[in-house]
């Protein structure tokens, strides 16, 4: 007894085909073996990481059309080299992509929010794909197994394989089946990894054998196989009566069968098996030989059904007795937190035309239930069934759904067919196991977390569950809003309250649960800037005491580590702030702001993550600018503000004074000007000034709308003594700059002469 997918798979697969005629050629790889200490001395960057995206493109290598798939991870942990960011992509020829599919047998494949350990090269230009070093032996999923012991697994390669290519045998065709079912062990694989990154004796690398099937940690696996494969298939069958997918069936008999030992026409044995099926409690089954508008045909005596057989049963001969599946399927999506799901929209059987009158009808009977159970989506209980499964190995042998009819022959489901029936269209328990759904909870760590912490969610589900479906109300994130891990981790990108759901199943049905985690962080605002992901927070409160007014500056941001405040006009820039992450230099964080007033104001700036709080205050009169290197500690705790004055040595009232022709930069030091002339024309004049920021503004020279020239003055002291200029010029008009240091009274003059688009970098001006 099989299940017809015969014609779906025919259409797949001449699909499949017709777009591979579009594929490049391409070759597989070859290898020799490499020890996993070489394999580590090699790689530059070894990482566990965790699969979060997948994009795919089409691209053009050696002159033809390739599509390549970008797998993008998040970094658990680095085990050698560097990893600036807390991101990467790796790009690997595969897929499908706009009728064009290429395909390299032998490529790393990526699970959606799997785990892996990757040797890699970094990329060749900045924010490029990393590489794995040595192709598919440079990848290995962590996977568990029913022990939830950890192993590290080459799966590209079969266990015999993987030891020749690791050097453990020295041949590939190895007979040792105890060696071929030894796995790394994950934890000992990494300290190992660790020790050769460091050039140390590694440690041994321990080998065990799993305690059954090894599958990704919290894997999610629907119960008992499915007519479409066994769990994690993606291509899974029910009737989705729950969600209107798939309309009520009515179940129809074409001719009779003619060969049953008791002289019947096989016609009540379909009316058993309708009724029988209808009738399991706590399950909704929508078939009946009376009503509904979704056609189950069941053919009781066919002759002939090729490939499957071309003759009819004599009685001396055993051999398949019938047939049957779904028909028209439409995709559904998921169900109990397992994807690929099809929804049923018809069905068909086909029962063996037996000859010479002895068929026993329990026989036929028993069939007929067993194939109309397969329009139902169920498979063979005894081929595939799920380790979850809470019923034992004799009740998939004598289930109605066995793969072949059992001795007893029953015309009522059994023990496994009922629980297979109510995971699939009911939350029963079945057949008085006595067990329950389970109870979904869970708590989450850092309790109270801020932009950037990796949260880690852990199950505390009650009552069993088997499976696990997260979201985490971060729709942005693509995959990874989702997970089917027991315990997963996810960063959220920005402060706000994220609503988190866990559904928790098994065998008996599931529940769910609903919490707000609150991520802590800046809130951009009309008066509030954001610093360094949402951790820093700067706020404005302005006053003139002689006018009796006050109130907050309006922020604009300009990057992600700089913006500025207005006071009065949005036009009328008054002060520009800079928050860097200075840690790599001196442990600190650092505060940088640029005045272009002499109002009274007081700069308050909040590290969100810790509470810790610092505030500057600019008296009336004042001008200046400040660079505090020492603003925030990594590990400052909360406490009372810190009132910091402007930094020693900086200028209490700047000599620039920026007015409609004058660029005041880096802290109002330097004054810049720029004049220009069009002497065919006989026009010439002032150029206009518009800042950017403390150290950058633009000019232009005959309408407001179109910049034409860009000058920089930054601080390069640390690096050669010097003050440094930069210009680029979007004008070939004939102009001369004119940068004032107010404080020594030095002057530099740049001039640009008609026809020439030009810019300059002098690293030496002052």
């Amino acid at each position: 007894m099989t299940p017809d997918s015969h014609s779906r798979l025919s259409r797949v697969f001449a699909a499949i085909a017709a777009r591979l005629l579009c594929a490049a050629a391409l070759s597989a790889a070859t290898y020799l073996p490499l020890s996993d200490t070489e394999l580590a001395r090699r790689a530059p960057v070894i990482v566990r990481a965790r699969v979060v995206s997948r994009e795919m493109s089409l691209e053009t290598a050696d002159g033809s059309e390739i599509v390549l798939t970008r797998t993008g991870f998040q970094v658990l942990e680095v085990l050698k080299g560097r990893m600036e960011a807390g991101s990467f992509q790796v790009g690997l020829p595969g897929g499908e992509f706009g009728g064009v599919a290429t395909w390299i047998p032998g490529t790393p494949s990526f699970a959606p929010d799997s785990e892996v350990v990757l040797f890699l090269s970094p990329p060749s230009t900045p924010g490029g794909d990393f590489s794995l070093t040595e192709f598919a032996l440079s990848k290995f999923d962590v996977l568990e197994d029913r022990q939830a012991r950890r192993f590290a697994v080459r799966t590209v390669f079969d266990p015999g394989e993987d030891d020749y290519l690791s050097g453990r045998s020295s041949s590939i065709d190895s007979k040792d089946a105890g060696s071929a079912r030894r796995f790394r062990d994950a934890d000992s694989f990494a300290s190992a990894l660790q020790s050769a990154a460091q050039d140390a004796k590694p440690p041994e690398i321990l080998y065990a054998e799993p305690d059954g099937e090894l599958r990704r940690p919290g894997e999610a696996r629907s119960l008992w196989v499915n007519i479409g494969g066994s769990e994690g298939s993606g291509s899974l069958y029910r009737w989705f009566w729950d969600t209107g997918q798939s309309p009520a069936a009515i179940v129809s008999a074409a001719g009779t069968q003619s060969g049953l030992s008791d002289g019947s026409n096989g016609l009540s044995s379909l009316a058993n098996a309708v009724t029988q099926w209808s009738a399991i409690p706590g399950a909704i089954v929508r078939y009946s030989q009376s009503g509904g508008s979704a056609p189950v045909v069941v053919g009781m005596d066919v002759e002939s059904k090729s490939p499957y057989w071309t003759t009819a049963l004599s009685c001396s001969s055993g051999g398949i007795i019938g047939l049957g599946g779904p028909g028209a399927v439409s995709s559904a999506g998921s169900f109990k937190g397992d994807s690929g799901y099809y929804a049923a929209r018809s069905g068909n059987v086909w029962m063996r035309k037996v000859t010479g009158g002895c068929y026993s009808y329990q026989t036929f009977r028993t069939a007929v239930m067993h194939e109309l159970g397969h329009t139902l989506g169920l498979g063979h209980s005894d081929q595939g069934t799920s380790v979850h499964s809470n019923t034992p190995a004799s009740d998939w042998a004598s289930a109605v759904m066995v793969s072949s009819v059992p001795p007893s022959r029953p015309s009522t489901p059994q023990n496994d067919d009922i629980q297979a029936i109510l995971w699939y269209y009911g939350s029963g328990s079945g057949s008085g196991s006595g067990a329950v759904a389970p109870t979904a909870d869970f708590s989450f760590s850092p309790t109270a977390p801020s932009v950037g912490d990796t949260v880690r969610f852990l199950d505390a589900s009650a009552g069993g569950a088997t499976s696990w479906a997260w979201t985490f109300g971060d729709a942005a994130a693509g995959l990874a809003n989702f997970s089917s891990l027991a315990n997963p981790v996810h960063v959220f990108p920005a402060p706000g309250s994220y609503t988190v759901t866990l559904t928790a199943t098994n065998a008996s049905g599931s529940s769910r649960v609903t919490r707000a985690v609150i991520i802590s962080g800046c809130v951009p605002g009309p008066d509030a800037l954001c610093f360094d992901n949402g951790r820093f927070r700067a706020t404005v409160f302005w006053r003139v005491p002689s006018q009796g007014i006050s109130g907050p500056g309006w922020a604009v941001p300009i990057t992600g580590a700089s913006g500025y405040f207005w006071f009065f006009s949005p036009s009328n820039v008054e002060l520009i702030v800079k928050v860097l992450d200075g840690r790599a230099v001196n442990g600190d964080f650092w505060v940088f702001y640029g005045a272009l007033s002499d109002v009274e104001y007081t700069l308050t700036v909040t590290d969100t993550k810790t509470g810790a709080v610092k505030s500057y205050f600019n008296p009336a009169g004042r001008l200046a600018s400040a660079a505090d290197t020492a603003a925030f500690a990594s590990d400052t705790q909360p406490g009372a503000p810190d009132l910091a004055a402007p930094a020693a040595g900086e200028p209490q009232e700047a000599p620039c004074s920026p007015d409609p022709g004058i660029l005041c930069l880096n802290g109002s030091r330097f004054r810049v000007r720029v004049s220009w002339r069009v002497p065919s024309q006989g026009t010439q004049g002032t150029a206009t000034a518009v800042p950017l920021t403390s150290d950058t503004g633009y000019f232009w020279f005959f309408g407001s709308g179109t910049p034409e020239l860009v000058v920089k003055v930054l601080d390069g002291r640390a690096v050669n003594g010097r003050f440094w200029i930069f210009s680029g010029a979007l004008s070939d008009v004939e102009y001369t700059i004119t940068v004032t240091d107010t404080l020594t009274g030095a002057v530099r003059t740049y001039q640009n002469p008609s026809g020439s688009l030009s810019s300059l970098a002098d690293t030496a001006a002052f």
